[in-house]
């Protein structure tokens, strides 16, 4: 199905996008628990569901994107280095932003048990697809396109392979699909902290569980080069939202993170899109583009695979850096614009299902 909009309704929903609130704090029940989400954009437009990673980006952590989705530009570090490095490269960024104002319906949960949504009973990664199914219905989401950061990308996999009519292409960023793709660091000190008698200890004792919070995991993120490059406002965000996390869904969850996802990602069937900073220090960039090789396996060479995937549209890989300065794992926060032109490019050209 070809995702092009129809112009006669295209002019009708750009006029109620105009008047339409951005940003709206809305929420939703979903199986009994209560979902707290932010709408953007056009009403009518072509939806998208913007899914945050693990901790440091809830749905309010992804508001630079969504913004820049509804046309806005956020004027980030990333467009501030090409203004300074390509003044015409910069402006035409802006420009592509503008164009695609009125041209997208944006939802950005915060998941189960992260920010102010009510946490399920059996937080893995596997059941949190699931309920995201359910919660696309919710909100009256019409096989939307799914971007996924980090861990929101394993999500989209997941649902992508669980329920593939429940979407009509994923996009992911920074996204590990097996213990070899994250900085081997971070993937032993994620073992460690999710060990069975550790984990059980912090989900039941208060104090264990706010000292995680407070001197393990914000600490952890503060130190994160991408931390740094996130805006003063963002950081706020970040930072509040590990505060109200529940222990169990952050630990869980925090489990599930680097397993192997080969089963899933070969049942994947939509368009496929991997894209990331060219500094990422949790999954580096040749991981992101070896990924990228894995879905749609026609062959065992990954670089083969990925190139005849991109020739027959079915999957495509984007990197962001270069004159545009560093960005890492934090992308979505660093350089929303050119995220944003790219999910837009690859929408219009690409996600014909």
């Amino acid at each position: 199905m070809d995702i092009n909009h129809n112009s006669e309704t295209e002019s009708v929903a750009f006029q109620e996008f105009n008047s339409a609130e951005r940003g709206a704090k809305k929420s939703v029940e979903v199986n009994g628990k209560k979902w707290e989400y932010l709408e953007y954009g056009n009403p009518d437009g072509i939806p998208i569901l913007n899914v945050h990673g693990w901790l440091g980006a809830s749905a309010e952590g992804n508001e630079l994107l969504s913004k820049a989705l509804t046309g806005e530009v956020q004027n980030s570090v990333g467009l501030q280095n090409l203004e300074e490095n390509v003044p015409k490269g910069a402006q035409k960024v802006k420009d592509l932003v503008g164009e695609i104002k009125g041209k997208y319906r944006i939802i950005a949960p915060q998941l189960p048990g992260f920010g102010k949504s009510e946490a399920i009973d059996d937080p893995t990664l596997d059941n949190m697809a699931d309920e995201l199914s359910v919660f696309s219905q919710a909100v009256d989401m019409d096989k939307p396109v799914v971007f996924g950061s980090s861990m929101g990308g394993i999500l989209g996999i997941k649902l992508a392979a669980r329920h593939p009519d429940a979407l009509r292409a994923l996009i992911i960023q920074g996204t590990m699909t097996q213990p070899t793709d994250m900085n081997s660091r971070e993937y032993i000190l994620s073992r460690v902290a999710t060990f069975p008698p550790i984990k059980m200890a912090v989900e039941n004792i208060p104090f264990l569980a706010n000292f995680a919070k407070e001197r393990l995991f914000k600490p952890g993120i503060q130190g994160n080069k991408d931390f740094k490059l996130a805006t003063p406002e963002n950081q706020e965000l970040m930072l509040r939202d590990v505060g109200n996390t529940d222990p169990k869904t952050a630990l869980s969850t925090l489990r599930g993170i680097g397993s192997h996802l080969e089963g899933d990602i070969d049942r994947v069937t939509v368009p496929v899109v991997v894209l990331d900073g060219t500094a990422g220090d949790l999954v580096p960039i040749v991981k992101s583009k070896d990924i990228a090789g894995r879905f749609h396996r026609q062959d065992e060479d990954n670089r083969e695979n990925l190139r005849k995937n991109i020739i027959d549209r079915r999957t495509m890989y984007f990197q962001i850096g270069g004159v545009a300065g560093e960005h890492g794992h934090s992308v979505i926060n660093s350089a929303p614009e050119e995220v944003a032109v790219l999910i837009n490019h690859a929408v219009s050209n690409y996600f014909k299902v």
